[in-house]
């Protein structure tokens, strides 16, 4: 049975150079090679050290970050023959990055491939290739509501329900029939 390459690539920088994706842990089976020592957890925020955030402003135009737009991350893993294989990735967003970036709606598109180092083995096409967007939305801040806007809504809603009586008594709504009764 011959070899098959993993092949993951993911957007891992803003174009400002902000981290936007964090590669911070893997685990494979035993027959599985990885080479993602250099992305895996670089400021080792796993261990419990603590990462400084320098200030920095940034407007992210684009709300679709791919490999085709953007310098990606990337790493291969070789899979030797087996009976069950797995590879899980965990990527953690930066949520620094994603909070203080002026957007409110991003996709990431990461790709993901498989491929055959022989020809005895083949793909199907559509397990070859794999892209998979995450969609990121953060809500809009709360405006405030100007000052003057609260009397004129007291003043329009006292009218309102001086009109809604006026017409309730043009009615006959608040005569009494008992009370008439009464006085005869």
């Amino acid at each position: 049975m011959p070899r098959v390459t993993f092949h993951l690539s993911f957007p891992y920088t803003t174009p400002d150079g902000n981290i936007l994706l964090y590669l911070s842990n893997m685990s494979f089976s035993d027959n599985v090679i990885c080479s993602a020592d250099q992305l895996l957890d670089p400021l080792k925020i796993n261990s419990g050290t603590e990462y400084v955030l320098q200030k920095f402003e940034e407007n992210i135009k684009d709300t679709i970050m791919d490999c085709k737009r953007m310098k990606c991350s990337s790493f291969n893993c070789t899979i030797e023959p087996s009976d069950t294989t797995h590879i899980n990735v965990s990527l953690r967003i930066w949520k620094a990055t994603f909070i203080k970036a002026s957007i409110h709606n991003l996709n990431l598109v990461l790709n993901a491939a498989l491929k055959s180092e022989n020809d005895v083995l083949v793909l199907r096409s559509d397990s070859e290739n794999y892209e998979t967007m995450i969609k990121l939305s953060k809500e809009l801040e709360h405006g405030e509501v100007p000052i003057w806007v609260i009397p004129l809504s007291i003043i329009i809603g006292l009218l309102i329900l001086a009109l809604i009586i006026f017409a309730m008594w043009k009615l006959g709504f608040f005569k009494r029939p008992l009370k008439e009764k009464m006085e005869k």
